[in-house]
C-alpha cells in the first residue's frame, strides 16, 4: 500500500480529531476567545483537507476548477486564525488594537474574494499520470505573500511570547509554536512555493500528514501541559473508547467461538438466543471493574496527582470538626491538603487577632513565607482578584505577585473570607507551594479549592471567635464578681425608680385622660352644631382638632396598658360588639384626614356581621393605629382598602395600602416596643413606636393572630384574625347582629 493509498485514512482522521478538538475546547469554556478562535480553526481546516481531498481526485475533475479555489479560500481564513490565535494566548482575550483587527480583516476578505475568482486559478487539467494540474493565475502571487506574510507574522508573535513566557506557560508555547513552524514550513515550501513558481501541485496531497503534525504537537501540549485545560476530558474519553472497544471485541469473540464450536447449525434458534442472552448477562458485571480499570490506566498515564475531590472534602470536613483550638485546625488541615494535592507546602498566614498575633501555621514540612513574607503577601494583594490564584493565571497588570510567587515557589494560594469580607484580606490566606510533579494546578485543582477555602473559612471563623471568646471569659469572670456586686446595689435602685415610673405614668395618663375627654366631648358639640351653626372652614379645622385628641386618647392608653403590662394589670374585658360597626365608626373619624391627604379610603362594610364578645375599647385602638398608620405612610395619589370578612372559622379584619412597606431586614424588628422603621421615622418623626407594639399585645390577649406582609416601596397590609373556636360566646339576649 503506497503513501497515496493512505490518503483517505489520514484525511479521515485528521478531521475526527479537528473535529473532536474543537468540540471539546469550544465546551470546555465557550466565552474564552481563545477556545473559540481554536475551535474555529480546527473546523477550518477539517473543510479545508476535505476540498484538497477533493481537488486532486480527478474523480471530481468536472468541478475541479471550484474545489481548488475553494482550497485557498479556506486557506486564506486558516492564516488569519493562525495569526488571532497567536494574539490570544495565553491572555485569553484578543489583544490586537481596534485598527489592526479592521484591516486583518478587509485584508482577509480580499483576498478570499479575489481567490474564487479567475486571477487565481484559470483552469484544472489531468495529466498523463492521472493526476490534477491546477493552472495558477496572477492573482496567485497575491495570495502566496498574503500567507507567508501572515503565517511569519503569527510565528514571530509566538516566538516573542515564547522568550517572555515563565514555566507551564512557556512549555505550552514551545510545542504549538513548533508544530506551527513545522506545518509552515512544510506548506509553504512543498505546496505555496511550487504552485507559485513552477505551477506543480503534486505535494498538496501531503497536507493531511503536515496538519497531523500539528495536531500532535498540539494533542502533546494538551496533555502533558494542559493547554485548554480539556486533559481530563481527554483522558476519560480515552478511558470511555477502551472501555468500550474492550467490551465490543471481547463479546464479539466469545459470540463467533460460540456459534462456531457449539451451534454449527447454520441459523439461530430458541436455544442460541437464550445463550447469547446469558453471555450478556455473564459481561455486564465486568463493565465497573473494566471501567475502573481503564481511569486508573489514564489517570496514571494523564495525572500523576490526580486525587478524588469528594473524599478529599470529606476527610477536610473531618478533620474540621475534630478540633476548635486554631492551630491544631490548621496544622491538621495543612498536612492534608499538602498530602493529597501534591504539593511542595501547604501553610495558613492567619490576620492577628483580639487574642494573638499574626501567625504562621504549616505542615511542618516547610519554612517558607516568614511572618514579614506574608506581611507582603498582603500588601502585594489587589482586593479585586479572585478567592483563588494560580501562579500561571496572574494577570499581566499584576507584576508583585507574580514576582513573590516565583521569588517563594508558591503555585497557588487562597483568600479566607466570607462574603462581607471579600474587598479586604479576610480572616488571611492559604498558601500552596508548586506541585512536586511539576504539573500546573489543575481547573479541578482550583475548584476543589474554591469550595475548601469556604469551608476552611468558616471553620477558621469559629476557631478565632473560640480563641477570642476564652480570652473574654477569663477577663469577664474577673470583672462579672465586681460588677454583680454593683448590680445588686444598683437594681434596687432601678426597681424604685421603676415603680415610681409606672407610677408617674399612670397618675400622669389618667391625669391628661380626663382633660383630653372634655375637650374631645366639647369638640364634638361643636362639630355636630350644639354650639350654633359653624362655616365649612371651622367644621374643618374643629374636625382636625377632634381627631388629635382622639389620637392623644389612644396615645394615653397606650401608656396606661403599657404600664399595666408591666405590672401585671393588662386586662381583656369583652363584651358583645360587631366589628363590622366599629371598623365603620373609625373610618368615618379619618376620611377627612385621608381626604386632605389627597388619599382614598374605602371600606365596603358588610350589610350583615354577628357579634362577637371582644374587647371594644381595646380593639378600637387597634384598629384606629392601623389605619392612621396607612394614611401617613401612604403618599398623595395613593389608596387605602378596609377589608372586614366573616369566615366560616374566623374573623378578619385587614388594611391594605399602597405606602412606604417596611424594608425586608427590618420586619421581624417591627412589632418590638418603641421600635420604627427606617423609613417610617423619615415620614414621620414624632412617632412612639407603642402602637403596633400594643396591637399585637391586644390581638393576641383575645387569641387571635396579627396579619402582616410588606414589600418596601410597593405597600403593607396590617390586620387581625381571630378564631371563632376561641372568642367567648355572645349572650343569647345580645345576639342579635346590628
Amino acid at each position: 500500500m503506497d503513501i497515496i493509498s493512505l490518503r483517505l485514512p489520514v484525511l479521515l482522521i485528521t478531521v475526527i480529531i479537528n473535529t473532536f478538538l474543537a468540540i471539546v475546547v469550544l465546551k470546555n469554556d465557550s466565552k474564552n476567545a481563545t477556545n473559540r478562535i481554536f475551535a474555529i480553526l480546527s473546523v477550518v481546516t477539517g473543510l479545508w483537507l476535505i476540498d484538497l481531498y477533493i481537488s486532486v481526485n480527478p474523480t471530481y475533475v468536472q468541478h475541479g476548477l471550484l474545489w481548488v479555489r475553494l482550497s485557498i479560500f479556506l486557506a486564506a481564513l486558516q492564516v488569519a486564525l493562525f495569526f488571532l490565535l497567536a494574539h490570544t494566548l495565553p491572555n485569553r482575550k484578543l489583544l490586537l488594537k481596534k485598527k489592526q483587527l479592521v484591516y486583518l480583516v478587509l485584508a482577509t476578505l480580499a483576498i478570499m474574494l479575489l481567490t474564487l475568482s479567475p486571477f487565481a486559478f484559470t483552469e484544472v487539467n489531468i495529466d498523463a499520470n492521472d493526476q490534477v494540474k491546477a493552472s495558477s493565475g496572477p492573482a496567485f502571487g497575491l495570495f502566496a505573500v498574503f500567507a507567508i506574510s501572515l503565517s511569519c507574522a503569527t510565528v514571530y508573535t509566538l516566538l516573542r511570547k515564547l522568550w517572555s513566557a515563565r514555566g507551564h506557560a512557556r512549555a505550552q508555547y514551545r510545542y504549538v509554536v513548533y508544530g506551527l513552524i513545522v506545518m509552515l514550513g512544510l506548506l509553504i515550501s512543498t505546496v505555496l512555493i511550487p504552485i507559485a513558481l513552477f505551477k506543480y501541485s503534486g505535494f498538496v496531497v501531503f497536507a493531511p500528514l503536515y496538519t497531523i503534525i500539528f495536531l500532535g504537537f498540539t494533542t502533546f501540549a494538551i496533555i502533558k501541559h494542559q493547554l485548554f485545560d480539556i486533559r481530563r476530558v481527554i483522558a476519560r474519553s480515552v478511558a470511555y473508547l477502551l472501555l468500550v472497544t474492550t467490551f465490543v471485541v471481547t463479546y464479539t469473540i466469545s459470540v463467533l467461538m460460540i456459534s462456531y464450536f457449539v451451534f454449527n447449525n447454520g441459523h439461530i434458534d430458541a436455544g442460541q438466543h437464550i445463550t447469547y442472552i446469558l453471555l450478556t448477562l455473564l459481561f455486564t458485571p465486568t463493565v465497573y471493574w473494566l471501567k475502573k480499570s481503564f481511569d486508573r490506566v489514564t489517570n496514571r498515564l494523564f495525572f500523576h496527582d490526580a486525587y478524588d475531590a469528594q473524599d478529599f472534602l470529606d476527610q477536610l470536613n473531618e478533620v474540621l470538626v475534630s478540633t476548635i483550638e486554631t492551630d491544631t485546625l490548621l496544622s491538621q488541615s495543612a498536612q492534608l491538603i499538602g498530602r493529597t494535592i501534591k504539593s511542595e507546602f501547604c501553610l495558613f498566614s492567619i490576620k492577628a487577632t483580639n487574642g494573638k498575633p499574626q501567625r504562621i501555621i504549616s505542615d511542618a514540612s516547610t519554612d517558607k513565607l516568614n511572618l514579614k513574607e506574608a506581611e507582603l503577601l498582603q500588601e502585594c494583594m489587589p482586593m479585586g482578584l479572585a478567592n483563588v490564584l494560580v501562579a500561571d493565571k496572574v494577570p499581566d497588570d499584576c507584576p508583585r505577585v507574580r514576582e513573590f510567587m516565583r521569588k517563594n515557589d508558591v503555585g497557588a494560594f487562597a483568600r479566607l473570607a466570607n462574603t462581607s469580607q471579600m474587598s479586604g484580606a479576610g480572616y488571611g490566606y492559604l498558601v500552596l507551594g508548586v506541585k512536586k510533579s511539576g504539573n500546573p494546578y489543575s481547573q479541578q485543582d482550583i475548584k476543589t479549592m474554591e469550595i475548601m477555602t469556604d469551608e476552611l473559612t468558616i471553620a477558621i471563623q469559629n476557631a478565632l471567635r473560640f480563641e477570642e471568646i476564652e480570652k473574654f471569659n477569663i477577663k469577664l469572670e474577673r470583672e462579672v464578681e465586681a460588677a454583680t456586686r454593683k448590680l445588686h446595689k444598683t437594681n434596687e435602685n432601678l426597681k424604685l425608680l421603676d415603680e415610681t415610673k409606672d407610677e408617674f405614668i399612670s397618675l400622669a395618663s389618667h391625669q391628661l385622660r380626663t382633660p383630653l375627654t372634655s375637650v374631645k366631648g366639647y369638640v364634638s358639640m361643636v362639630l355636630e352644631g350644639d354650639a350654633g351653626k359653624i362655616s365649612p372652614l371651622q367644621h374643618k379645622l374643629l374636625n382636625q382638632a377632634f381627631i388629635s385628641s382622639q389620637r392623644m386618647v389612644y396615645l394615653i392608653s397606650d401608656l396606661l396598658n403599657v404600664s399595666r403590662l408591666r405590672t401585671g394589670k393588662f386586662i381583656i374585658e369583652p363584651m358583645a360588639c360587631n366589628l363590622a360597626e366599629i371598623v365603620d365608626s373609625e373610618v368615618k373619624q379619618l376620611v377627612e384626614t385621608a381626604r386632605l391627604r389627597e388619599l382614598e379610603l374605602i371600606y365596603d362594610k358588610p350589610e350583615q356581621f354577628s357579634q362577637y364578645m371582644l374587647d371594644e375599647t381595646k380593639l378600637r385602638q387597634v384598629i384606629m393605629n392601623f389605619i392612621d398608620n396607612a394614611i401617613y405612610y401612604t403618599p398623595a395619589g395613593g389608596h387605602i382598602t378596609i377589608h372586614v370578612a366573616d369566615k366560616p372559622q374566623s374573623i378578619e379584619f385587614t388594611v391594605v395600602d399602597t405606602g412606604l412597606g417596611v424594608p425586608r431586614h427590618e420586619q421581624h424588628r417591627l412589632f418590638a416596643k418603641f421600635y420604627r422603621a427606617g423609613n417610617a421615622k423619615r415620614a414621620r418623626p414624632d412617632g412612639t413606636g407603642l402602637g403596633l407594639f400594643m396591637a399585637k399585645k391586644v390581638v393576641i390577649a383575645h387569641g387571635g393572630a396579627i396579619i402582616f406582609r410588606s414589600q418596601e416601596g410597593k405597600g403593607s397590609t396590617f390586620g387581625f384574625s381571630f378564631a371563632k373556636q376561641k372568642l367567648e360566646p355572645v349572650p343569647e339576649k345580645s345576639s342579635s347582629t346590628r
